[in-house]
């Protein structure tokens, strides 16, 4: 070894992890990669996709009608088709869109309403 290779290596230090930096055409393949829609994931995958604690996971898979049902493929361990729960997550968000756009156009008839009953009266 060189003077100069053998002094950058002493300078790492022990137990210092090297980076690891995967080569830009082998990232750009692997973000294109579409997830298999039959894949099947756990509870944790809704935890992450809906950002809420287990409690209020267990609480939604028992109380909601529209949750997707779940199966087991071995002991106690609940499983789900990954396509089945991103389907629930876009009906949700697009009943609340709608929702939302109710009140908002209830809202601006309600302020219609009110701002032509002060102008009469």
């Amino acid at each position: 070894m060189s003077e100069s290779t053998s002094e950058a290596l002493s300078k790492r230090g022990p137990g210092r992890p090297r980076k690891v930096v995967m080569p830009e055409p082998q990232r750009a393949a692997a973000d294109r990669d579409e997830p298999d829609p039959h894949t099947v994931v756990g509870r944790q995958f809704f935890l992450n996709l809906l950002g809420i604690s287990r409690a209020t996971f267990n609480k939604l898979a028992k109380e909601d009608p529209e949750f997707p049902p779940s199966f087991r493929l071995h002991g106690n361990y609940r499983h789900w088709l990954r396509q089945d729960a991103i389907d629930y997550v876009v009906r949700k968000a697009s009943r609340a869109k709608e929702a939302a756009a109710a009140k908002a156009a209830k809202a601006a008839k309600a302020s219609r309403k009110g701002s032509s009953g002060a102008a009469v009266g």
